[in-house]
């Protein structure tokens, strides 16, 4: 037979190691995966480029579970004044957009990259780009208007 105490025992410990998982898992959840860039940020370097451009990429995953990397230059901000009215304009280019003929619908919410000094920052999600756009011209929304507290 199994004394009370030892029962009450064995259940606070697992209440407390059901907690530390509990914890560090929504920590985890709650940490940006990646680096970001904001619209700032993003039009300085462009206002800094000598060529008004930003070489990035975009992710796409295009066939089964394969992801892309698909180049692409940042050209500018589009829009309003703040990252709920702003989006960004872009043109990717190589034979990765060649062998779709384009942006192409399932594309959409791929993430939008941009190097900052060695480190690759994250700049918004492909929003717009089947429709619209001739070869590789697409629409972004920055990366605040992903992120909510």
């Amino acid at each position: 037979m199994v004394r009370r105490s030892t029962l009450v025992h064995v259940c606070a410990v697992a209440a407390l190691a059901a907690a530390i998982v509990f914890a560090t898992t929504a920590v985890a959840i709650a940490a940006p995966a990646e680096p970001t860039m904001g619209l700032t940020a993003l039009q300085a370097k462009l206002d800094a480029s000598p060529a008004g451009t930003i070489p990035g990429y975009l992710k796409p995953v295009c066939e089964g579970a394969r992801i892309e990397t698909i180049p692409l230059d940042v050209l500018a901000i589009t829009g309003g004044a703040t990252a709920d009215s702003s989006l960004i304009l872009f043109e990717a280019n190589g034979p990765g957009i060649d062998k779709y003929g384009g942006i192409v619908a399932g594309m959409s919410g791929s993430p939008v990259y941009v190097d900052d000094g060695g480190i690759d920052k994250v700049i918004g999600a492909l929003s717009y780009g089947d429709s619209f756009t001739i070869g590789g011209s697409g629409l972004a929304t920055p990366i605040e208007s992903e992120q909510r507290d």
